[in-house]
């Protein structure tokens, strides 16, 4: 790949480090996060057993709610008129034991190039809350086994800008 870029994105000397790692890491189970000031929201529904998709959304969204709401409860879905349709499902438990609420914006009102970027909202049942968090799933190295990953050592004469700049001219992600 070096020998075939352009002049101008040549390198006159190429210094490897000595040691390059690798390694293999997974997640063994979920966890949950939530930010130092997480988001809270009063819970419309008395309990876990009484939430409907009428209350999800005067919970969730009380300034559309009701007049720019529609509700379809055998479904579990709702619709906010200009932001899209939402489903709920009631998980058994978070990873830390508290009820769990999922809510997901159906693909069919996103843009096709951005399907694939939608992620769940997940918040945590406490007391009459529902609060915000994030539940990351299991996962393994070896999912992503199709990357390379390249690493330097140090900015010695710059190398680390001049390869970063040849692999972004062919496109390649950079993640710092």
């Amino acid at each position: 790949m070096l020998a075939s870029a352009p002049e101008q994105y040549k390198l006159s000397e190429v210094n490897w480090p000595n040691t390059v790692y690798r390694y293999f890491t997974s997640q063994q189970g979920q966890v949950l996060c939530r930010d130092e000031d997480y988001i809270t929201h009063n819970m419309v529904a008395s309990s876990v057993e009484t939430l409907s998709s009428s209350n999800i959304a005067e919970s969730l969204y009380p300034s559309f709610y009701p007049e720019d709401v529609s509700v379809d409860e055998v479904n579990q879905r709702f619709i906010i008129d200009g932001l899209g349709t939402y489903e709920w499902m009631l998980l058994e438990t978070a990873p830390n034991g508290s009820p769990h609420l999922r809510i997901i914006q159906l693909e069919s009102d996103i843009p096709d190039n951005l399907q694939n970027n939608v992620d769940p909202s997940d918040y945590l049942i406490e007391a009459s809350e529902l609060i915000e968090v994030s539940i990351y799933d299991t996962w393994d190295y070896d999912v992503f086994n199709d990357h390379l990953f390249i690493t330097f050592d140090g900015h010695t004469n710059d190398f680390n800008e001049h390869i970063k700049n040849h692999f972004m001219q062919f496109g390649a992600p950079i993640v710092p």
